[in-house]
């Protein structure tokens, strides 16, 4: 298949909201209009505004013959339906940032008869996971892990872009632009104590929070996941020591690596995907509620939230409401642990308030 001008492949991202640098590029080069990328989850934990794609990540980026493309000319088909390899015009190459700019790997050149090319995009790169669905016309990611999430410093971050459609040459000096998406989705913790009786606020830390039995591979295609059920283990995602403040929510997840940020396969919450909160209390100086260490509570997730869906980020915070009971002494009532469920962007998402 013959390709004459040159795809120095310039790329960035972004998620929502983007902002386009200029670019200059030599007439002729497929290039992608440099975005940034915003809201990067794991790629740059803590971003809350628009940042530059890390230049050490690489991505993939498939180019197909538009389905404008009526003429018969060269080998580009009659209305390509993306049914054939031969609507494929580069299929899944990698790119990566060369110091100056993000291009293919192995240089790729436009259609010299300015046949329109659609573009689409995954990110990280991984030949061996990522393949063109012809039936969905999308990106297709198959056994994608997530990564071992035990120390939460070794996830992935898939991403997808939408269709960058019917780009030629016309478009080199300005470049193709591409916005990526998340697909996973997030899973962070805050916690406040909203006891009202002075006596028994700030008696609690916090030691420990564990997930218990999320998937951590899968399938994607046509904007959907399929969990690996194999995958499901249980991680710890906060493991240290914060005192629970009574004004305004805790993150108790930013003393974890990686900004304490868990990614799971999005799916319909399994009835075995719990929350487990450790926690200590201080003695009360009424006495009325006594030290007691390793306490805990578990927390089934699919009464707080059905369904982890693609690209959201699930906030879950754990209210503690300490009621003394009996005399002298005497043991506490723990109400129930209430989460807010939420989605925004990322999407974030009040995964729920739980009471303990």
């Amino acid at each position: 298949m013959k390709k004459l001008f040159a795809i120095a492949a310039l790329v960035a991202v972004a998620l929502t909201s983007c902002v386009e640098n200029e670019v200059i590029t030599p007439a002729g080069e497929i290039a992608f209009r440099d975005y940034t990328l915003s809201t990067k989850a794991l790629v740059l934990p803590g971003s809350t505004a628009n940042e530059a794609l890390p230049t050490d990540c690489a991505f993939g980026a498939f180019a197909l013959y538009s389905g404008q493309y009526e003429t018969v000319t060269n080998e580009h088909p009659v209305d390509a339906d993306y049914t054939t390899d031969d609507a494929i015009y580069v299929d899944g190459l990698r790119v990566s940032h060369d110091g100056t700019q993000w291009a293919y790997d192995e240089a790729q050149y436009w259609p010299t008869d300015k046949a329109p090319l659609d573009f689409y995009a995954y990110y990280p790169y991984n030949a061996s996971v990522a393949s063109w669905d012809a039936v969905n016309n999308c990106v297709a990611l198959t056994a994608a892990e997530l990564g071992t999430p035990t120390a939460l410093n070794g996830q992935t971050d898939w991403m997808v872009t939408a269709a960058a459609e019917d780009k030629t040459s016309d478009n080199a000096a300005t470049g193709v632009g591409i916005v990526f998406d998340h697909i996973t989705s997030m899973v962070v913790f805050k916690a406040i104590d909203v006891t009202e009786d002075t006596r028994y606020q700030e008696l609690v830390t916090i030691k420990k929070i564990e997930v218990k039995q999320a998937a951590y591979k899968g399938n994607y295609t046509a904007a959907a996941w399929t969990a690996d059920g194999a995958s499901r283990q249980d991680v710890t995602v906060y493991n240290s020591s914060i005192a629970v403040p009574i004004t305004t929510a805790a993150d108790v997840t930013k003393a974890t690596v990686d900004g304490g940020a868990l990614i799971v396969v999005p799916e319909t919450v399994q009835a075995t995907t719990e929350f487990v909160v450790t926690y200590d209390l201080k003695e009360s100086l009424d006495h009325v509620i006594a030290e007691q260490t390793g306490k805990t509570a578990t927390i089934q997730v699919a009464p707080l939230t059905t369904t982890w869906e693609p690209g959201k980020k699930y906030v879950y915070t754990i209210k503690f409401n300490l009621v003394a009971g009996g005399v002298g002494g005497g043991d506490e009532v723990l109400q129930e642990i209430t989460f807010t469920p939420e989605v925004a962007p990322w999407d974030e998402v009040a995964g729920g308030d739980y009471t303990i």
